[in-house]
């Protein structure tokens, strides 16, 4: 991940440098590491090393290797701030080192030791790598894990198979640090990516498209089913009792909303209304905007038959941003005895004196959560919509 790998012709294959004149990091790494620096983070290596404790590799030449990285990161402007190696393997040679311990990698042993040495905030740190052990080992340290990798059909199965799938998946080093400075809390240098790419560049094709495939799966595994159910539930006893679906909507939603309004018109028997005039400038407007929407329910006749859908993918809590409108359009049927049904983004928590039913879309990646949460909610607005006991032809 951070090293090129050596051929070895008399095994025909590619190894890690064993020698310190085999050793040469690869591009962009001493960029990475440097930013990573500049921006208040500690930077480590945490390392398997079976090779010890199976007589291949002394301590001493493995200190030579480390040595010639330390020194290279530092032509380049990179520091470390330490080296953890687990030199155990059950199947070794030597004795004391041929164990099964806690400190090797699944194992998150290293990144604990590491963390109450160097009183580190496991939360805010993360682990990359390009091994499931890697991804594994993080998840098991609480920490946000990276995977090296360039994806493959087969790599996917793997991952699947060994429960490894990371919080993000990146091409290469300057790739994760670009990805990382954005997030981290007090970073205190612009995210660009440190060899000089644009970000819009830094994943190959085949590695968004399996990063972003990614995401959207686990947005939508993420989903609770059984709040769905419940909102389902909602739906049809609304159809059962003759009420009527309305549906009001805050933030970048507005067009997943009223496809979702139009799914209802066209798959079902239920009438589903949007007011366009709050529709087209968002349920968040001011006092003029609030007394349009009093007005408009005012004239709707809406009654305890009736349900509100509240749409809302902007992941901040609903006593915040969701708006004015939104909330008084909640209170005005709750008011009047009808029941209201909320499809909230991110970590938006509705109020529950407010709410029957929420369904919140979890946060995935780090960059495409509006993105992914707009299109769960499309799928659930169908899913809703096309159900037996909702859907009929008008």
């Amino acid at each position: 991940m951070v090293n090129r790998l050596v051929y070895r012709p008399e095994f025909g294959i590619l190894d890690s440098p064993v020698h310190p004149r085999e050793l040469t990091l690869l591009p962009g790494v001493p960029a990475a590491v440097a930013a990573l620096n500049q921006a208040g983070l500690a930077v480590l290596i945490v390392t398997n090393q079976p090779g010890i404790a199976k007589g291949m590799l002394t301590r001493v030449e493995l200190d030579e290797l480390h040595r010639v990285i330390t020194e290279q990161l530092a032509a380049g402007g990179g520091r470390l701030d330490g080296i953890y190696v687990c030199p155990h393997h059950p199947d070794g040679v030597v004795p004391p080192l041929a164990i099964a311990c806690g400190c090797r990698k699944p194992a998150p042993g290293l990144l604990l030791r590491a963390a109450a040495e160097l009183d580190l905030d496991l939360g805010g740190s993360y682990m990359i790598g390009d091994g499931d052990v890697d991804v594994l080992a993080g998840a098991a340290a609480g920490v946000t894990t990276f995977l090296v990798a360039n994806l493959k059909p087969c790599l996917v199965e793997l991952l699947d198979a060994r429960g490894a799938w990371p919080d993000q998946i990146v091409p290469d080093l300057p790739a994760a640090t670009a990805s990382i400075l954005v997030s981290a809390p007090g970073a205190r240098i612009a995210a660009a990516d440190p060899c000089g790419r644009t970000h819009h560049s830094i994943m190959s094709p085949d590695a968004h498209v399996a990063t972003y495939l990614y995401e959207a799966r686990m947005t939508l595994e993420g989903i609770d089913r059984g709040a769905v159910r419940d909102m389902l539930d909602e739906l049809i006893a609304m159809k059962r009792r003759g009420g009527r679906l309305f549906v009001v909507r805050h933030g970048k939603v507005g067009q997943h909303a009223a496809h979702g309004v139009t799914d209802f018109r066209q798959l079902t028997v239920v009438e589903g209304i949007l007011p366009s005039d709050i529709a087209n400038r968002g349920a968040d407007g001011g006092s003029g905007m609030r007394s349009s929407l009093s007005g408009w329910f005012e004239s709707s006749g809406l009654s305890s038959d009736d349900l509100l859908l509240a749409v809302c993918v902007d992941g901040q809590e609903l006593e915040q941003q969701p708006g004015p409108n939104m909330l008084q359009a909640m209170r005005y049927v709750k008011q009047r005895g009808g029941r209201v049904c909320a499809l909230l983004g991110g970590h938006a928590i509705a109020d529950r004196e407010l709410v029957d039913v929420s369904v919140v879309l979890p946060v995935v990646g780090l960059t495409a959560t509006c993105r992914h949460a707009a299109e769960a909610q499309s799928i659930l607005l169908g899913l809703l919509a096309s159900h037996p006991e909702i859907g009929g032809v008008r």
